[in-house]
Order: C-alpha cells, then structure tokens, then sequence
C-alpha cells in the first residue's frame, strides 16, 4: 500500500521477506529470520493471520482447496473458476460469501456454497437476517447448503468428489475456501503473551507487558463501551488501531474507540454490519424490522440505553446517523423505537 520511496521519506527502515521468530521482551529485542536482531523500546505487534489450512486439502492438487487472501490468491481463483463448470465454496463468514459472489457474478461456473453454521455470518446476523441472505443468493443462482461441512475429497478422473457430514455428494472442478484465520502468534508467545486466539490488550491496545502493544486483527481489545474484549476483522479497524497504537507508543493515553464497520453488496443488494452486534453480547437489547418485501432488514442492538450496533440489509438508508449515535455513545432520550422512526424510509 506503499511504495519503497514513501517508507524511506518517513525513515522507515523496512525489511521485506523477513519473518520474526522470537521476542525477548527483558531485553527488548526481536530475532528475525535471517538470524538478526533489532533492539526496540516500543513494540507493536500487527502479525494478523494466515488462512486455515483445510483438513480435505490434497497437497498435490492446489484446487482442492484455494484460499482467499492476497491479490495472488484472487487471480488464480478468477482464472481456474473461469475454467470450470462447478465451484465449492467453504465457508460462512465474509470471506466465504465474498468469494461467492464473486464467482457467481462472473457467470461462468455453477457455484455451490457450502458453511457450517446454520445461515451466513450465524455469529452476527439472527436468524431473520440469514434468512434473507440465502433467499438473495438462491436469486443469484448460488446453490446454498447450511448446517453441514466437507467429511471427504477425492480425485476422480477430471473433478473432485465431494462428500459431507449429512450425505450431500457432488462433483466440482474446484474449492475455493474462507474458514478463518490461524494468528500469527508464535514470535508473541515467546515474549510470555498468550493467543486467546489473538493477543489480549487493555483499550489503549497494550498488552500485558508494558512496552508491547498490539493492532490489527491479532488485538483482543478491551472495548469500554461493550464492556468485554472483541476483536475485528476490517481494513478501517486495523488503520485506526494503528494509529491510536503509534500515537499511545509515542506517550499518549488514547483508549480505541472507533466503530467496526463493514459494507458489502449482498447479492445485488447490500448489508452493512456497524459496530458491536455479536450474538453474544451480554446483556444487549436488540430491535429488528423486517420489510414487507422480506428483503430488507435493520437491527440496532442497545446496552445500557447506549446504541452499539447495527444490521442494515437492503438500502443503507440511515447508516451515516447510525454510525454517529454509536460513536457519541450518548445515553437515548426517549424508547429505543424512537431511533428506528427516526431513520429515512
């Protein structure tokens, strides 16, 4: 996202290719791969994560089980999917709908899209909303299967047989896959820090040991407004940890209080998840209004009078007013319905 000019403008000493293996946090250097190290008085850790590997993956046939990660791994998807007649997609998070639709919206090989959970992003979206997700979908043209997973892959001739838990048997040319996220958290283990999964912060993003913060989808954060650790998974989340990291490492006392978000076509229409809507979270109140066309949705999730979070499913209609009562954490007026009747139709 940089190029080698700007790194160097900021004295930025950046070293590509390089792997860091181990942190001694008593002595405050970190050894890196080439068998060097470098000294440090602040450290952040924004390792992130690498794809999980799957347990039907053929070694010596990568499309049995292509991961979505890099620019890289989009392009070999795009060019073997445009190639084939049937594609598995695993996975029901973002990054297995992502990959789903974007297989599908190129029209050239029959998608399957296969998630273990009992509708899309089940850890998030209730089951009104999964409801509306699949129906979505089906419209495209994508074969949806929830509440199951993969029991075997085999080579058969040209394509992949692919049998799961509850007895569906398919053939495809290919599976493309977005099951999670193994952290990288090795080099912070050996500085005495625990993976939960992730690395546990206080909300000013330090760790346990004072001079070591962490950002990124690897930061299991104190949230003080949700009053528990969360952690996100978004592009906007890990630039704005990074900043308040970098400005708090630098002497500052800023907790993070930025709003996760993210926004998405769904199928030709759109979902947008803000802030905390986690199914989890305890002692929230929630709200839902479904369209009479049953496909739009808005949930707004309340604690202690407070909005949190919110699902819009359909038009993002109201979503920049969301966004700014969340981030006020102001305690409401009036009933929670009033905030509902307050958003544009």
């Amino acid at each position: 996202m940089r190029s080698m000019k700007t790194y160097a403008e900021y004295d930025i000493d950046f070293r590509p290719g390089l792997t860091a293996t181990a942190i001694d946090a008593r002595e405050r250097f970190v050894q890196t791969s080439d068998g060097h190290s470098t000294r440090y008085d602040k450290l952040l850790i924004a390792t992130g994560g690498r794809p999980k590997r799957s347990p039907w993956e053929i070694e010596e046939l990568p499309e049995s089980s292509m991961a979505f990660q890099t620019v890289d791994d989009a392009r070999r998807i795009i060019a073997r999917s445009d190639e084939a007649r049937n594609v598995l997609v695993v996975g029901g998070g973002f990054i297995g709908y992502e990959l789903a639709e974007g297989i599908a919206f190129r029209n050239k090989a029959k998608v399957t899209w296969l998630m273990r959970g009992p509708w899309f992003l089940s850890n998030i979206l209730d089951q009104q909303a999964g409801a509306i997700c699949k129906d979505l979908g089906e419209q495209a043209g994508v074969n949806m299967i929830d509440s199951d997973q993969i029991r075997s892959v085999e080579k058969v001739g040209e394509v992949f047989r692919v049998s799961t838990m509850t007895g569906h048997r398919f053939e495809v040319d290919l599976i493309a896959q977005g099951i999670g996220i193994d952290y990288h958290i090795e080099a912070a283990i050996s500085a005495g820090l625990v993976g939960e999964p992730g690395i546990r912060t206080n909300s000013r993003l330090r760790t346990k040991i004072p001079d070591i913060f962490a950002a990124g989808d690897i930061a299991l954060f104190e949230d003080e407004g949700a009053r528990r650790y969360r952690q996100t998974g978004t592009w906007d989340s890990a630039m704005a940890q990074g900043k308040i990291a970098a400005d708090n490492m630098a002497g500052g006392n800023q907790p993070f209080q930025e709003v996760a978000t993210y926004t998405t076509t769904m199928f030709g229409s759109t979902i947008a998840v803000l802030g905390d809507v986690g199914r989890d979270a305890a002692g929230a109140e929630t709200i839902t209004v479904v369209g009479e066309d049953g496909r739009q949705y808005r949930k707004l999730c309340f604690h202690d009078r407070r909005l949190v979070g919110a699902v819009i499913i359909g038009p993002p209609k109201g979503r920049k007013k969301l966004l700014e009562m969340i981030r006020s954490r102001e305690e409401l007026e009036g009933k929670p319905e009033s905030v509902l009747a307050s958003l544009p139709a």
